[in-house]
C-alpha cells in the first residue's frame, strides 16, 4: 500500500480493494461471475454489522492485543457461511495449503 501511496497512482483504499475483490474471486468456484465477486466483497464489508455477536471490535469499539505471530497455528474460531451455515475457521481447511487470514478495517 505504500509502494501505491508513493508512486501516486493509487491509494491505499484502492489496494484495499484489489485485494478484497482478489480474495473474494479466487474463494469463489471458477466461472464465477464479476456480480458473485461484488455480493462476496460486500459479504466481507457488511459482515460485522450482520454478526455483531463475534466481532470484537463492534461490540466494544476497542482492540486487543493478543501473542498470536506469524507462523504460529491458527486457533479455530466460529465462522459463517454467506448462506448463514455455522461452521469455524479450520473445520473445512485443505491441510494440503496453507492457511491464510486476511483481516482488517476500511475505517
Amino acid at each position: 500500500m505504500e509502494e501505491a501511496e508513493r508512486r501516486g497512482t493509487s491509494d491505499w483504499i484502492e489496494v484495499a480493494t484489489a485485494v478484497q475483490r482478489r480474495v473474494a474471486r479466487e474463494s469463489l468456484p471458477a466461472g464465477a461471475s464479476e456480480g458473485d465477486v461484488d455480493a462476496r466483497v460486500t459479504a466481507v464489508r457488511y459482515a460485522a454489522q450482520r454478526h455483531p455477536e463475534c466481532c470484537h471490535w463492534v461490540r466494544f469499539n476497542r482492540a486487543r492485543v493478543g501473542d498470536l505471530r506469524e507462523g504460529d497455528a491458527a486457533p479455530d474460531c466460529k465462522l459463517w457461511h454467506l448462506d448463514g451455515a455455522a461452521t469455524s475457521l479450520l473445520a473445512d481447511r485443505d491441510e494440503a495449503k496453507p492457511l491464510v487470514v486476511v483481516s482488517g478495517s476500511l475505517s
